[in-house]
């Protein structure tokens, strides 16, 4: 009897230690646009400017470009993505935009470097991030004028 309450005891104090510090959950915005576009042609891409923390970056740059990159433009946002394909290429191409606002607040008790007065001494971060990502998957085909 004696080693199931010590198992016991165990058991809850290893449940409160790690129950005591949780990481957020994140705010996550995912879009997907599928486009095709004729080999040499340029495509552009007006960014929502409608989200919050709309401050897109590319996060996961084409592999088949002559040019891929984010413009300053008058739109909502204030931003457009336009793509270039490498010369003559046909193919699919992929590019990831994404915005992170991440806030980092100290682990337990707001000690702000992350610190408990766990057993480890060591608490993860509270994390809040609010990501929007919008992945362009891009098809490139040959030009009929040839």
């Amino acid at each position: 009897m004696k080693n199931l309450t010590l198992l016991f005891t165990i058991a809850l104090t290893a449940a409160l230690f790690t129950s005591s510090c949780k990481k957020e959950d994140n705010k996550q915005n995912n879009q997907v646009v599928n486009v095709t576009i004729n080999e040499n042609a340029t495509y552009t891409y007006s960014v929502p400017g409608n989200q919050p923390n709309s401050n897109y970056t590319i996060s996961q740059q084409a592999s088949h470009y002559l040019s891929s990159e984010m413009l300053p433009t008058m739109t909502a946002s204030g931003i457009t993505y336009s793509y270039t394909p490498a010369l003559n290429y046909v193919g699919g191409d992929q590019v990831v935009l994404s915005t992170s606002n991440s806030q980092h607040n100290g682990g337990c008790g707001g000690n702000q470097n992350g610190n408990c007065s766990h057993h480890d001494n060591h608490c993860d971060h509270h994390d809040n991030d609010d990501n929007n990502t919008i992945t362009i998957n891009i098809t490139v085909v040959a030009s009929t004028n040839k």
